[in-house]
Formats: C-alpha cells, structure tokens, sequence
C-alpha cells in the first residue's frame, strides 16, 4: 500500500526535467540502506537482542512520518466536480493502462526483468550457507556489497542515460544480471560471489530505476498512483512468482543448475522483450488539410434533462460523425486506430467505429463512458498528445464544418 503512493509522490516533489535523477537518487539511498542496514542491525542485534533492532526500525520511520507531516501538498483542481468513487477509479486506472503502449511495456520488461533476477534473493542465503559454508556475517557482506555495488551504478546512471535510451538500457542491464547469477551459481569462494553481486546490485539498480522511470513518464498525474500500483503489483508479483520458482527448481536440479537456467532464460527473455518501446513511439506526423478543422463540440444538455445528469446518471453513449473523401480511408483508420486509445485512456469503456455501408463516405464513432460525471472528467484527463491525436482525425473530414458530436443518456424505461 505505500509503494505506489510513495512512487507517485516523486514527480510532485521535482520537476519533470529532474524526475529520472530523482528517482535514481531515491534508489541509491534504498541500496545505501541495504548496504550499511545489515551491519547496524546485526551490532544492535549482538549487543541488545532482537526486541531492540526492531525497536530502533521503528523510531527510523519517525524521520519519515515528520516530513510528511511537513509536506503542504497542493490540492488537486477537480473542475468543481465531486471526487472519483473507488470502483469507478479503478475502472479508469485499468482501461488507462490497458491503452498505454508505453505502460505495458513497462510492466512486461519489468515481469520479465523481476521474475528471473528475484533467483537471487530467493537462492542466496542457500549460496552462503550450502556453497561456500559461511554463516549470517558473510550474507550480510553479500548484501551489503550489492548495495554498494547499486550506490555506484546510480552515481553513473546520468553518465549512461546520456548515451543509452531507456529500452537498451534495461536491456544492457538484464544482461548484466543474468551475467551475475551465472557466477554467482559457478562461485565456490566467497570473493568471487562478492563480485557476483557487486554487479547484480549495479544491474538491479540500473534496470529498477529505468523501468520505474518509464512507469512514472508514461502517466498522467491524474491516474499516476493508480498505474504505479498496477505496475508495482506486476513488478513485486513476479518477484514472488519467480522466488517460488527458482527456490523449487534450486532444491530439485541443485543450486548451481538453477542458477545457470534462470541466468540463460532470463537473458533469452531480455531479448524476447526488446521490441517493446520503453521511450514511447513518435507521433505521427499531422495530416495535411487545406483547412484547419476544429474539434467537434456538442449541443448543450437541455434545460429539462439537467436533473439527470449527475454521478449516477448512468452510462452516457458518445458519437461524433465524419465524412470522408473514400481515398482517405485508409489513413482515417490509422489516425482512429490512435483515437480509439485516447478515447480508452480518458475512461471509456467501449469503443467503436462503424463504417456506413450504403454510404462509404459516412462514419460514426461510438464510446460509452460511466456516468455524467465521467463524461466531464475526459477533458481534463487528455495530455496535448491526446488533442493532438483527436485534431488530426478532424482534419480528414470533409464537410461544411468540423464533424458532428452528439451524446445519449441510457434510459431504463
């Protein structure tokens, strides 16, 4: 529950041009953490007992409580409409995500990322004890060389954002993790597992963070928290999916199989994953028209309907009407095919285009939203992009004015 609040708190602290260092600095200071956490948690642990490690982890969160207690966040503008109801926010959040390229890019290479390098973690404590025959000081020093090994990755990650766009970046770096479990599974000496995760922690950190990033650039403010949850459930769901796995396949084939197997398949899915676009495409380039076309607009509610049009009015059909020169067809598919996705990330929850067949010339767009008070909100839920999709489907219009909107209120006799 913290994760995604926590996350979406970030571009509201730092302005955009800041938010990948951000975030990067926000995952050196967890590695730095991780790295010196284990050496005061086992003094206190030796020295006090269990009752006074856990003690002093939680008077740590009292730093953090302060300074949320300080933080004056603005308030949201809502346009005066009332606030989104919790089944209703999460419709949106899901029918945001499932539309945005960029975003199910970022949760796939981040399942594909996660479930494999989650081997470490799960298989790392076996490593210690059973491979090498160490004890708790020397997982300690496993872990604490992985978060030095995260700390200086992210004091060069600006250095390797310069040169490296975020898809090959996360790439590079799930091959660097997969690099590392193989030697990790090959170490029957303490140094060269120390070496192993000194570059896991660098490889875990470089992809981390870039896939968050991406995460973070590919929303909206509006369903910012609600996209990282989904995201970070996927992310910390394949953790889990690949502990459970890992942890049977180290206890059936032996540790070091595992280790290779999970290394060799997770590089295999590194490339598998590459196609997906961690940058986002680039927007296609406006139609030419020798008029510009404004947007459609529709008539205003009539007077003797207003009391109908509330939260729960029930769901509102949408339509707007285009005549095409037929030699465009098929560059109007291609700029609704874009559309439809605006139309789905603003909260619809149906799209469609029909075509009319005694009339090429003639098309309709439909699109069912939830309420009134969801048809309100899709305005303000669309980023320039969004218009920008929507005007140069206007443009290929061909009429006396811009295309004809109208909208319908279900009624239930």
């Amino acid at each position: 529950m913290n994760f995604p609040a926590w996350a979406a708190a970030t571009p509201e602290l730092v302005p955009r041009q800041d938010l990948v260092g951000a975030i990067a600095l926000n995952g050196i200071g967890f590695n730095l953490a991780r790295a010196l956490g284990p050496a005061l948690g086992g003094f206190v642990l030796a020295a006090s007992g269990p009752a006074a490690a856990f003690a002093l982890n939680a008077l740590a969160f009292l730093a953090l409580l302060g300074a949320l207690l300080a933080w004056r966040r603005p308030a949201a503008a809502r346009g005066g409409l009332p606030r989104e109801r919790l089944l209703g926010a999460m419709r949106a959040g899901l029918g945001f995500v499932a539309a945005a390229p960029a975003m199910r890019a970022a949760i796939l290479r981040a399942c594909a990322f996660f479930v494999f390098a989650s081997a470490v973690w799960a298989l790392l404590p076996l490593v210690v004890r059973g491979r090498l025959g160490l004890g708790p000081a020397a997982f300690g020093l496993m872990l604490a060389v992985a978060g030095v090994g995260a700390v200086a990755a992210g004091a060069v990650m600006p250095l390797v954002r310069a040169r490296l766009a975020r898809g090959p970046l996360v790439f590079w770096a799930s091959l660097l993790a997969c690099a590392s479990m193989a030697l990790l599974g090959l170490a029957a000496h303490w140094a060269l597992a120390a070496l192993a995760m000194l570059l896991f922690g660098a490889a875990w950190l470089a992809a981390g963070s870039t896939l968050q990033v991406a995460a973070q650039l590919a929303t909206p403010p509006w369903v910012r928290a609600r996209a990282i949850g989904l995201y970070q459930l996927a992310m910390f769901g394949a953790q889990a999916l690949g502990a459970v796995l890992w942890g049977w396949a180290g206890a059936r084939l032996g540790l070091p199989t595992a280790l290779g197997l999970c290394a060799g398949l997770g590089a295999a899915a590194a490339f598998a994953v590459r196609p997906w676009r961690l940058d986002g495409a680039a927007a296609p380039a406006a139609a030419a028209h020798p008029a510009a076309v404004p947007p459609p607009r529709p008539e205003a509610p009539a007077a003797e309907l207003a009391e109908l049009l509330h939260d729960r009015s029930g769901q509102v059909l949408e339509a707007v009407r285009y005549r095409l020169d037929p030699a465009d067809r098929a560059a109007f598919l291609a700029a609704m095919a874009e559309v439809r996705r605006v139309r789905l990330r603003s909260g619809a929850v149906v799209w469609r285009l029909y075509e009319d067949v005694a009339h090429p010339e003639r098309w309709t767009e439909f699109w069912v939203v939830a309420s009134w008070t969801e048809h309100l909100r899709e305005a303000a839920r669309m980023s320039e992009e969004d218009r920008a999709a929507l005007a140069r489907a206007a443009a290929l219009h061909r009429g006396g004015g811009p295309p004809e909107a109208a909208r319908y209120l279900n009624v239930v006799p």
